[in-house]
């Protein structure tokens, strides 16, 4: 039952969340096809694309999804869960590799993962102490 109430109680600030990390997939993706078609190098392009995306999704998620103070200590934690799902990403792509020879299928799999920890980690961990009393 305490699941419950906690789905109940984090359900909008999850969808918020979720939007949140979509929009900035969109910049970085946007971005990266711009760069491209602009005739940089798709390395030079995918990785504006993931900084410019990472800062987007940084700035929304203190300001709309938490309402958090900033701090190089949230930016810190922000970036190491980042990693941590990048890892997270890489163990399961590599697993549907060996199993079923699928890239895709593993990266589908990570999606719900990586969003549950990234909003777990980020709700309780990266910007728990800076909380604004007007959150989600």
């Amino acid at each position: 039952m305490k699941t419950i109430g906690f789905i109940k109680a984090n359900i909008r600030q999850f969808a918020v969340f979720i939007l949140i990390g979509l929009l900035s997939a969109l910049v970085d993706i946007g971005l990266l096809q711009l760069l491209i078609h602009f005739g940089y190098s798709p390395y030079w392009s995918t990785t504006v694309g993931f900084f410019v995306g990472f800062i987007v999704n940084f700035i929304l998620h203190q300001n709309v999804t938490f309402s958090a103070q900033w701090g190089i200590n949230t930016i810190l934690k922000f970036t190491l869960v980042v990693l941590i799902n990048y890892v997270l990403t890489l163990i399961l792509i590599k697993f549907t590799l060996f199993w079923v020879s699928q890239i895709l299928i593993g990266k589908i799999l990570s999606l719900p993962i990586v969003a549950i920890n990234g909003f777990v980690l980020s709700k309780y961990w990266i910007f728990k102490d800076g909380i604004r009393t007007n959150h989600l």
